[in-house]
């Protein structure tokens, strides 16, 4: 028929439906509250008969849910070999839902978990509905068929009497008042006698009649309301559960391997978690987003989760950027020293060397070891503060080597030619006259009496390398101190060697320096020297009590090492570039003690630990091939004790200074990541290729999402408990079915209502659901996780891959997650 003719039908049937719905809803509802009151809460009484009786029944049956035993049927819905997660206890910021790539972790839909939200008191409550409905309905039944009959019941009713009391027709139960009037009383009593009789014959019909099919019904009626409320309770539950997703359809299947690897992972990362880690301390860092988790990475943290460090992870490094004026200091570095210096690291022991670019950051930090009070040092140049012989222990190869780094630091990244290496070997013969200079009481006495610096000292050095004059009269000491030593014996081995490097330096310096070397030549490299620790000269405070080797309230950066507190007040906001290089040579001569540390006492790097926080880390990193450059330290510092918190403004930053290729390896050892809001492109191009990439799509059908993060978000994890009767139940069959599931991907009422012309269209319209379907789950694109929209938002709001037992989470993290909370 035509769809003029179907619509005016259904607009009656609808008609009839709501008038229907309604009158039942006047008159059904107050009969359903007066059997309520009326019963006296028989109905609860009969409920807990009901379930004690089905316990009994079921207490044997084969299936474990349904003899209530929820242990055997987790045991096999989830076997503990196979899913040893699903049954260990583990620390919440590593704990994942059970749900991966759309289902369950066994494969079942996420419908099943509505089966743990149906309580014994839910059914008996649908029980007790049930019960009412089922009274209310089996009444109106009854008289709505029997009403319309009622004449022919009380000609019935004659009958019945007149058969039962011999033919009569009912005159014989009139009051024989003659009786009484003649006053024989045994007519009157047979009367009241025999009308007794007939009521209870009228009430024995009455009751065949009504009442039996009434009690008849109850049961039945009561069974589809049960039925049907309980339909209800399950379906308001498990509806936002059943919402399509295309994380169920599609990649499911499609990521089994990769599933099956990332299990195997977290089941690692938590038997790490439980064991290895449980002793060490856990620092928080921020709030997940759920960003990365609404895409369908499984490894990501869900929203509201508290990301979190462990003691070991902490101890591989963290690069931290951000613009200028982004909070990288108040939101990130306070949080994290504050977490590791209130952390209970047990037996070990943790120091700390705190220094930045600009020589500010001990300020903002001091106060959080004020519990430590007696543990700092400071290095600078204001009262109370300490000093340091930058030289003093330091080989003249190591002072080579450290200049070469801060020489190339202060220079065009990835510098590397032939006048900053001639600069290096002259420095280092240098050097190596001068610690025999310096090794001899009388001459160093000499130095310092007449020029207020040691031989072996920073600014000795300059100015023996800068003077020709000077390093010739250092060369003839040399020799002078060799024939005085030795023709009064034998030296100490270590001066023995140390006076036969002098000796091969000084031959190095007459003849191959400022004999076979063009005086242009030989000023080319000792400008290289001059550039970079001939500005000591320029700034007093800091040559007296760093660079003249004569300073006596001193304190070595080792101190960090030993688990004390270094804090470095120096930097070029104050000093100018001689603090900038004071830095630079404090931060490379701990990376020089660090690995000496591990040669000569490994046991004390396994017991004690150093975080070095750095900000604005551009203005001191260094790339090169030497083992103290940043490129190459902090490969194996992890195992010295000494781990990194750096902060830098962008990777453009780090670029200008490490080059492209340094830039790349430092940033590749730092293990954890927090990039804050940085307009730069580089990182956050960077930020997107290592966040890797996700299927994302336009979801524009309703009650449909790409994932089931995405799902919970709109509908929540749990729907709402359905406790009501509509009309049809208790009137109608009806039987439960406990489906899970999950719905169409698309919206399949809004087609049929615009499209309903035909009874052929309306097959077409059905037979377009495959299409429909398959056009909602492909309409995906694979691309990069995030956007720069969503690294751009700031306040507070950064990116984050933070290392956790071995695995590393990545996500959008809200740093202010304590206000937040």
């Amino acid at each position: 028929m035509a769809n003029k003719d179907n619509k005016p039908q259904r607009s009656v049937f609808r008609s009839i439906g709501s008038g229907l719905n309604s009158l039942y809803g006047l008159i059904g509802g107050w009969a359903e509250e007066w059997v309520e009151k009326a019963s006296k809460g028989k109905f609860e009484l009969i409920a807990e008969w009901f379930l004690r009786r089905l316990e009994r029944q079921y207490s044997q049956h084969g299936n474990p849910l349904l003899r209530g035993d929820l242990f055997e049927y987790a045991k096999a819905a989830y076997p503990q070999r196979q899913y040893p997660t699903a049954w260990t206890d583990m620390p919440d910021d590593i704990r994942r839902p059970l749900i991966w790539d759309g289902k369950l972790l066994n494969g079942a839909d996420v419908a099943e978990l509505v089966k743990a939200e149906v309580k014994e008191r839910d059914i008996a409550r649908t029980f007790v509905l049930a019960g009412r409905r089922a009274v209310v309905v089996s009444i109106l039944l009854i008289v709505a068929l029997f009403w319309p009959l009622s004449e022919y019941y009380g000609d019935l009713f004659s009958y019945a009497e007149s058969r039962a009391f011999g033919g009569y027709d009912g005159s014989l139960l009139e009051y024989p008042q003659w009786a009484e009037d003649a006053g024989a009383w045994g007519p009157i009593i047979s009367w009241y006698a025999l009308d007794f009789i007939a009521s209870c014959w009228s009430a024995f019909v009455t009751v065949l009649v009504f009442v039996v099919p009434i009690i008849l019904l109850i049961p039945v009626i009561w069974t589809f309301a049960f039925a049907g409320a309980t339909q209800n309770l399950w379906d308001g539950l498990a509806a936002p559960l059943r919402a399509a997703t295309r994380d169920s359809r599609m990649f499911w299947k499609a990521n089994t391997m990769f599933r099956q690897l990332q299990y195997t992972a977290y089941c690692r990362q938590v038997d790490d978690a439980n064991n290895y880690l449980k002793d060490k301390p856990v620092i928080a860092v921020g709030r997940a987003m759920g960003v990365s988790r609404s895409r369908g990475d499984n490894e990501a943290p869900v929203e509201d989760q508290i990301v979190c460090f462990d003691g070991e992870s902490l101890r591989q490094h963290t690069m931290i950027l951000g613009g200028t004026g982004e909070g990288k200091t108040r939101m990130v570095i306070k949080p994290l020293v504050k977490g590791v210096v209130e952390a209970d690291w047990k037996d070990h022991k943790m120091g700390a060397y705190i220094t930045d670019g600009k020589g500010n950051l001990w300020q903002d930090l001091q106060h959080l070891f004020a519990h430590r009070k007696s543990d700092i040092r400071i290095l600078g140049t204001d009262q109370g503060h300490q000093g340091l012989d930058l030289m003093a222990g330091m080989t003249p190869l190591q002072v080579s080597t450290t200049f070469a780094t801060i020489n190339k630091q202060l220079g065009d990244a990835g510098t590397d030619n032939y006048w900053p290496k001639a600069a290096a070997l002259l420095l280092m013969n240098v050097a190596m006259v001068a610690q025999a200079l310096d090794m001899h009481e009388k001459t160093r006495n000499e130095w310092i009496d007449e020029k207020n610096f040691r031989p072996y000292s920073i600014l000795a050095l300059s100015h023996i390398a800068a003077s020709e004059p000077e390093m010739r009269d250092c060369i003839a000491k040399v020799h002078e101190i060799v024939r005085e030593v030795r023709s009064e014996g034998k030296p100490s081995p270590e001066f023995e060697a140390v006076l036969e490097d002098a000796m091969d330096a000084a031959d190095y310096l007459e003849d191959a320096f400022l004999e076979s070397l063009a005086k242009e030549t030989r000023g080319s490299i000792v400008s290289h020297i001059t550039n970079t620790i001939g500005f000591f000269k320029g700034h007093r405070g800091l040559s007296d009590r760093f660079c003249r080797g004569t300073y006596t309230d001193v304190v070595d950066v080792d101190y960090a090492l030993q688990g004390g507190i270094i804090m470095v007040a120096i930097g070029p906001t104050k000093h100018g570039v001689v603090g900038h290089i004071v830095a630079n040579w404090l931060k490379t001569r701990l990376y020089t003690l660090a690995n000496r540390r591990l040669i000569d006492d490994p046991a004390a790097c396994e017991s004690t630990s150093c975080m070095m926080v750095a900000d604005e880390f551009q203005l001191l990193a260094v790339a090169g091939d030497d083992e103290c450059s940043d490129t190459q330290f902090w490969s194996t510092s992890r195992q010295t004790g000494l781990f990194l918190i750096s902060a830098s403004q962008s990777l453009a930053a780090l670029k200008q200074k490490m080059g492209e290729t340094g830039m790349a390896a430092f940033v590749n050892l730092m293990r954890s990541k927090i990039v804050m809001k940085v307009e730069e492109i580089a990182s956050l191009e960077y930020v997107m290729k290592i966040s890797g990439q996700a299927n994302r799509g336009q979801e524009y059908e309703v009650g449909f999402y790409a994932t089931q993060a995405l799902r919970e978000k709109a509908l929540g994890n749990v729907g709402r408990k359905r406790f009501g009767l509509s009309l049809r139940n208790g009137f109608l069959p009806q039987k439960f079915s406990a489906s899970t599931f999950p719905g169409d991907a698309f919206n399949r009422q809004y087609p049929l209502e615009r499209d309903r012309k035909t009874f052929d269209a309306d097959r077409a319209i059905m037979f377009r659901k495959e299409d429909k379907e398959r056009e909602a789950m492909m309409g995906v694109t694979h691309g990069s996780k995030f956007d720069f929209d969503e690294l751009l938002v700031g306040k507070n709001l950064a990116w984050a891959m933070i290392q956790r037992a071995g695995c590393d989470r990545t996500d959008i993290i809200d740093l202010d997650f304590e206000r937040a909370a």
